[in-house]
């Protein structure tokens, strides 16, 4: 998964609340690694995420594991009575 976001870094991501609504983000995924902002920023990023998940810090923290960012572009939110809107940045 990793190399493939590296090679073509287009994200989209479904989330969704029970039976309500789910929402589609399309971006651009980039990791965070490189430059000391870059680092800065993903263990800032890992310790929030951390912080609101400590049972998956096997996830998380440790060797080979990276942060990735997605700059969110455009969103598909859709209802459970099949209402669809579009968002863009």
């Amino acid at each position: 998964k990793y190399t493939n976001l590296v090679a073509c870094p287009s994200a989209t991501i479904l989330v969704h609340s029970g039976t309500s609504v789910s929402i589609t983000l399309v971006g651009k995924a980039r990791t965070l690694e490189g430059s000391a902002a870059n680092r800065a920023r993903a263990e800032a990023l890992r310790k929030m995420h951390l912080a609101n998940n400590p049972s998956s810090a096997v996830f998380i923290s440790g060797e080979d594991i990276a942060i990735i960012e997605v700059a969110v572009e455009s969103a598909r939110i859709c209802d459970s009575s099949d209402r669809v809107q579009y968002w863009t940045a």
